[in-house]
């Protein structure tokens, strides 16, 4: 019930917003007009066309979007702003106070309309995932997974990868404020925050190799060579990306049976959408379900346009902060504007964002055993602003509301429980870059340092969200062929497929034939290749190669690490170098001072820096960058926020879990894959605090419960006492008291039942007194549930954090002070009593706000204020609604002959 009336309370208050944006529409759009009707307001008359329109959407749409489909694939979404503005067309057709004069009028409209109704939504925090639209997309979500088999029954999992987002930083964004559902989830009790070290290298790939399958072997960093074939590697290659995937799937993929959104690595999963992996090598047709999940997100009318609106705010924000950062002169900082850089930025921060997030809905609501996505906004702003900066954090605010959608769709929606992760696959180290430091790159450095025995050649193209935007479009091109209708219209898209393939760019790099010595940087890492044979060459070879290198490169102040390989007895030994000593990372004989006493624990560190080595195409050096006093790194790469080697935060990921679980230390993110994998297919609910140690959770409102609190009549007596002397502790006791609920509704019956006396008395009132009695009871009683109500909607305005059973057990006491104008009868001293309960009253029951939603005096103080603001706005909207609805259906019992047109 209670959610039936919340979802009543939503429907309306969207209808109004729908309205608002109608008019607003009309106001500025010409050829447009909302006409008078007699005796009708033209708010009635939006609410009218906003409740058509939502028919018209719900009804129509969906038929218009699988027809037009290969069209709409083929424009990325566009054209379905085409069909927006043909049914605001076809409404105005249908209701004669609805004037559209053309299609370009209609088409204008539509714009505006989801402009408009996307600031509305934004401010207001309220959006559409109740509305016709979406029902009408969980409709068809559910009739997909039917055919596809039974409702399951044990729990699945949905994991949420922030890209690049380090252990600390989140909770630097959880503590600003910028994460409330965390935050939430925290206090709560369900969920805990742990620390993982994503081991090395600190990159996409190997972490979520690691992650997906529990293995990352021989990934030494987002790219390198192999010394072998000749060949380079990138991980964003479709191609190199679908090998990749290929050598680490053997049937145990974290994701098997399940749904891949938006990753590099597959894990196994049965779907996929934008999975970098899958581009490559499978065949088109295996993965059908690709093209009914764009249909069901472009049903949505209002998901495109929303989607194209916000992607150009962000744009526009990112200039501004692009222009903030340079007039102040904040350090460190690159050129935001190069490569395209804004336009990825708003085209991964919200319009990637939102699409995974529907197809996560999606999804959950087919039940889908396990789903992973990855949000790679935060990590694409923190490259190039900084990874602290309030541009990269700010992002997370709006993960955090993707989040809240995907928990409520979870909770109200999904025909399975689900286990919720958030996790990061890294984190980011912050700096100046290695040439702005010294004006010089790596490669100009050793090519100093080879002195002309060689060329150097360096690889650095950037880790950066430009691979998954080309997955979605690469993703539409390979649709044109497996939708059914695409195959009806297929002569009409292989015209076009060709400007679509321009669009597609995979990032093809080759390695220069006459290169003597190639340099392959990851964030402050590089892989550094001498080909002067097979395998890794030794310090003696390098040495005779190249006299001096070695010494040199160790003795630059941007240089902190370099790992080189040496004959031992027992076969291959690395050393990693330092200026001040240096440690073999097998055998851990340290000469003069340790190497790695900057980057933690050395013998840790070690074990990682060995594994790395040990990697049969890592380079025949592995280069690092100088860790700085300030904790800063220096990237290889223009980037002022990067990762992929060691120092800083970059190591530093995170796993936002269920609090039943334990997380022990980790080395690697493999070690992340065996922690997730064992919450696969378990029974019953998500874990809930109150479970812990075998409890059950307390209904306040079971018979039960308010009768264990009711016998407890001396603990009753006692916090009446206390309300009555105005003692702040009591309120804050029962507000959290599930056992004071039935004393609460006690002592608000007392108070009705002195009410229907009161009334049952009055000689002023005829009636029967029995009657007049009930009357007096039931107003009295249902008014106060309203009282509260209005109190805890207008707390929660406020930021107040407070369920209505705590606010009413709260209040319920705060009116002890009442009952003393029960004695305002008695001479002289009556009137003075009443007023006396009066303020009391008013005292606690500002007190007892405060309590039980948890707001600082100030604001609990104006809770009245913004309680009736509220009323009076709820009764206007209510009322307007209520008349666009009356409107409604005149008009249709008009078209049917059985009233006059209105």
């Amino acid at each position: 019930m209670k959610e039936f009336i919340l979802l009543l309370v939503r429907i309306v208050v969207i209808t109004f917003i729908e309205a608002l944006s109608l008019l607003f529409m009309s106001w500025i759009a010409p050829g447009i007009n909302i006409l008078p009707v007699a005796g009708v307001g033209t708010l009635q008359a939006a609410v009218s066309i906003a409740i058509v329109l939502a028919l018209v959407n719900g009804l129509i749409r969906p038929l218009l979007i699988l027809i037009t489909m290969p069209i709409n694939l083929l424009t990325v979404g566009i054209f379905t702003v085409f069909i927006n503005a043909g049914l605001l067309w076809f409404v105005s057709w249908l209701l004669p106070y609805f004037e559209v004069t053309n299609f370009w009028a209609a088409l204008l409209g539509a714009l505006i309309l989801a402009a408009v109704n996307t600031l509305i939504t934004s401010l207001t925090t309220i959006d559409d995932d109740n509305s016709f639209y979406d029902g009408v997309v969980q409709w068809l979500s559910r009739r997909q997974m039917e055919k596809e088999g039974e409702e399951p029954k044990t729990r699945g999992l949905v994991m949420l990868e922030i890209d690049g987002l380090s252990y600390q930083r989140i909770q630097k964004a959880i503590e600003m404020g910028l994460m409330p559902t965390l935050k939430k989830m925290l206090e709560s009790g369900t969920h805990r925050l742990s620390h993982i070290d994503c081991g090395l290298p600190s990159q996409t790939s190997a972490c979520q190799a690691g992650i997906m399958y529990g293995d990352n072997h021989d990934i030494p960093a987002f790219r390198w060579y192999d010394k072998d074939d000749g060949r380079l590697y990138v991980s964003n290659n479709f191609t190199d990306a679908f090998e990749l995937n290929l050598r680490y799937a053997k049937g145990q993929g974290l994701l098997r049976e399940g749904t891949s959104i938006n990753n590099l690595m597959s894990g196994e999963a049965d779907n996929t959408l934008m999975t970098m992996s899958t581009m490559k090598g499978s065949k088109l047709g295996d993965n059908p379900r690709t093209s009914k999940d764009l249909y069901l997100v472009f049903v949505n009318p209002y998901f495109f346009t929303r989607a194209i609106v916000l992607t150009v705010w962000d744009l526009l924000v990112e200039f501004y902060q692009g222009a903030r950062q340079r007039l102040r002169n904040e350090f460190p900082r690159i050129n935001r504007l190069e490569k395209g850089y804004p336009i990825l930025r708003a085209l991964t921060n919200v319009f990637l964002r939102d699409i995974s997030t529907y197809t996560v809905i999606l999804d959950i609501m087919r039940g889908s055993p396990a789903i992973y996505t990855t949000f790679v906004g935060y990590d694409e702003i923190a490259h190039h602003a900084g990874p602290d900066t309030k541009d990269a954090l700010d992002s997370l605010h709006g993960f955090d509301k993707q989040l809240a959608r995907i928990l409520d769709v979870i909770e109200h929606k999904a025909p399975r429980p689900y286990d919720v992760f958030v996790l990061s696959d890294h984190g980011q180290s912050v700096g100046a870059t290695f040439l702005q430091r010294y004006d010089m790159t790596l490669a100009d450095l050793l090519e100093g340092l080879v002195a002309g025995r060689g060329k150097v050649a360096e690889i650095n193209a950037t880790e950066d969200a430009r691979g998954q935007t080309a997955v979605l479009l690469q993703e539409i091109e390979n649709l044109q062929t497996t939708s059914s209708v695409g195959r009806i219209q297929g002569a009409a898209l292989n015209r076009t497929s060709k400007a679509l393939g321009k669009r597609v760019q995979e990032e093809e790099i080759s390695v220069p034939m006459d290169a003597d010595v190639l340099a392959l940087v990851s964030g402050n890492l590089a892989n550094v290749y001498f080909p002067l044979r097979k395998g890794k060459i030794t310090a003696p070879e390098l040495e005779t190669a190249y006299p001096g290198l070695l010494e040199s490169l160790v003795a630059h102040p941007g240089i902190g690490l370099v790992i080189i390989h040496e004959a031992g007895e027992d076969g291959d030994e690395p050393w990693v170098l330092s200026k001040g000593g240096a440690r073999n990372l097998r055998i851990g004989v340290i000469d003069k001072e340790d190497p790695l006493l900057p980057y933690g624990d050395p013998e840790f560190r070690a074990a990682q820096l060995l594994r790395l080595a040990d990697f049969p195409h890592a380079g025949d050096l592995i280069v690092i960058s100088t860790l700085f006093p300030d904790g800063q790194v220096a990237a290889f790469e223009e980037l002022v926020g990067s990762h992929g080697g060691l120092g800083g935060q970059q190591t530093d990921a995170f796993l936002f879990h269920p609090a039943d679980m334990d997380v022990p230390p980790t080395t690697n993110s493999a070690d992340v894959y065996h922690l997730l994998n064992a919450r696969r297919d378990l029974p019953g609910e998500p874990y809930k605090p109150e479970q812990a140690g075998g409890g059950t959770a307390v209904n306040p409102w079971a018979w039960e419960t308010m009768k264990t609190g009711l016998r407890d009549w001396h603990l009753l007596l006692s916090r009446a006492a206390r309300a009555l002397k105005l003692k702040r502790s009591v309120f804050h006791d029962v507000a959290g008291d599930p056992y004071a609920t039935g004393q609460a509704l006690l002592l608000a019956l007392l108070i009705a039942a002195g009410a229907g006396v009161a009334l049952a008395l009055d000689t002023a009132v005829a009636g029967n007194t029995v009657l007049k009695f009930g009357i007096g009871f039931t107003a009295e009683l249902l008014g106060w549930f309203f009282v509260v109500l209005l109190a805890k909607v207008a707390g929660g305005i406020l930021h107040g954090r407070g369920s209505f059973t705590r606010t009413l057990r709260a209040m319920s006491f705060a009116r002890v002070p009442g009952f003393l104008g029960w004695f305002s009868f008695i001479p002289v001293i009556g009137p003075l009593l009443r007023v006396i309960s009066v303020i009391m009253v008013f005292l606690a029951t500002w007190m007892a706000l405060q309590e039980a939603l948890r707001l600082s005096r100030w604001r609990a103080l104006i809770i009245p204020i913004v309680a009736v603001i509220l009323f009076f706005l709820a009764g206007f909207i209510l009322l307007a609604v209520l008349g666009g609805l009356e409107l409604t259906i005149d008009l249709i019992l008009s078209q049917l002959g059985l009233m006059p047109a209105p």
